[in-house]
């Protein structure tokens, strides 16, 4: 896929995201029972704090020869615990907080992807969860999980959340 398609895709998605938390009052932002016990406020910070590490490993893999992670994240167990560690991090702070961090990472995410040339798009190497990767790969899985995670919102309010 092209890098235009690519930034299409991310922002079409981001502006799915936003229309699904269209009209919500922060009260019901920090309701539970969108994904388990997960509100839109805590799926909102899972998607900046991935979005955060989905750019770190890809500027990593598109800028390094052969880059290694000191660190591993086991797709098995410890996804789970990264994402509720990076969710608890977050549930104290207000709405606003949540809102400017999606914001910012989202436009550094874009920028680095506007930064690439359509060769590092298929630069590969192996991501801190144990397989191998593409940089491509790793912009698709980010506006995926967004549509994801947007849908699960609009399933919530459809249910009366």
């Amino acid at each position: 896929m092209k890098k235009e398609e690519l930034l299409g895709r991310l922002e079409e998605e981001r502006v799915n995201l936003f229309r699904a938390i269209e009209g919500l009052e922060e009260g019901e932002m920090t309701l539970p029972g969108v994904e388990g016990e997960w509100s839109v406020k805590d799926l909102l910070g899972h998607i900046a704090a991935w979005e955060r590490e989905e750019r770190l490993v890809a500027q990593r893999i598109a800028e390094e020869d052969a880059p290694r992670f000191d660190y591993y994240i086991d797709p098995r167990d410890e996804w789970r615990e990264w994402n509720a560690r990076e969710v608890e991090r977050r549930r104290g702070l207000p709405w606003s907080d949540i809102l400017e961090e999606l914001t910012r990472e989202h436009d550094k995410f874009k920028e680095m992807v506007e930064r690439l040339s359509e060769e590092r798009l298929g630069r590969k190497a192996t991501a801190p969860w144990g397989w191998e990767t593409t940089v491509e790969e790793l912009i698709r899985v980010q506006y995926q999980h967004e549509r994801g995670h947007a849908k699960s919102i609009w399933e919530w309010r459809k249910r009366g959340g």
